[in-house]
């Protein structure tokens, strides 16, 4: 029963703060008189509300920061560095290989100055730190931990990767004007768009990289034993690199490799995928093989 809970708990979270945040969406929309699209505001709202969620589940659970990876602040941000670099070393060869693959070119329009790629930087740098202190604690903390702890470590893996890979789907499409807009649009845009969106098949190549990406910081996180700092820092520069990359490459649709990225951010693909499994396998083998040769 126990096992049961914990493996339907993370869907009725999420399905409360989905309900709850295309609820919230509706008003914010009416306040700022249709400023923001309701769509970009649903999916903002949906994962505020699971961040917020966070503290309340820790104190059901009894979980302190320590058990779900924040260190103390030195030690934090200490493996929030290395993850850091450990994030630009791994996403750097995906990238090397998009452009050499002419599958991504460089943006002859763009401001190629110092100065303009400095800002750029920074605020990618900032944008990415932000996204990645928000969703890290969330799925490779307190769902990552409260699973491993019930049902074993690769359930863990296996069930906060499918969550965090889910939650970048589960966004509605569909905008409709502010003159048009009653209460229920938000819930209709759950069921008829955003939900369907989400079992989409074309869909799959950008979840299984996400998957895998998932299951790669997962990993670290338990097996390797390194604290929620490194996580994010990771992510944080994986992040990092999508933004800059986005602003001075474009996407080749002639290319002959082009299937090796997806339309969800021309990143994120069968490429990354596999590059994730490769480098989970080979981590796997080394240990393995190191705990035998001790």
């Amino acid at each position: 029963m126990d096992k049961i809970k914990v493996l339907l708990a993370p869907i009725g979270i999420f399905l409360v703060c989905t309900l709850l945040g295309y609820a919230l969406s509706y008003l914010i929309f009416i306040v700022i008189d249709g400023e923001l699209k309701l769509n970009k505001i649903v999916s903002k709202a949906v994962l505020i509300l699971l961040i917020i969620s966070i503290y309340p589940i820790m104190r059901w659970l009894k979980y302190s920061k320590e058990d779900i990876g924040f260190n103390e602040k030195p030690i934090f941000f200490k493996q929030f560095k290395q993850g850091f670099v450990v994030g630009m070393l791994t996403l750097l060869p995906v990238l090397m290989t998009l452009y050499l693959l002419d599958i991504n070119m460089l943006k002859e329009s763009a401001d190629w100055s110092l100065f303009t790629i400095s800002k750029r930087l920074v605020v990618a740098i900032f944008l990415g730190s932000l996204i990645s202190f928000a969703e890290e604690p969330l799925f490779r903390g307190v769902l990552l931990t409260s699973v491993v702890r019930k049902i074993g470590l690769w359930s863990g893996v296996a069930i906060s990767s499918l969550c965090y890979a889910a939650l970048h789907f589960i966004k509605p499409k569909i905008i409709i004007p502010f003159q048009q807009v009653d209460f229920f649009d938000g819930f209709k845009q759950l069921g008829m768009d955003a939900l369907h969106h989400l079992f989409n098949p074309d869909i799959l190549p950008a979840f299984a990289a996400l998957f895998m990406v998932g299951s790669f910081l997962a990993i670290i996180r338990q097996k390797v034993g390194l604290g929620l700092g490194f996580c994010v820092g990771c992510h944080a520069a994986w992040v990092t690199q999508i933004k800059m990359s986005k602003r001075y490459f474009q996407a080749n649709p002639d290319s002959d490799w082009v299937w090796l990225t997806s339309p969800y951010d021309g990143i994120i693909g069968p490429l990354v995928a596999f590059w994730m499994f490769l480098l989970i396998v080979i981590y796997l083998v080394y240990s393995k093989q190191n705990k035998a040769i001790i």
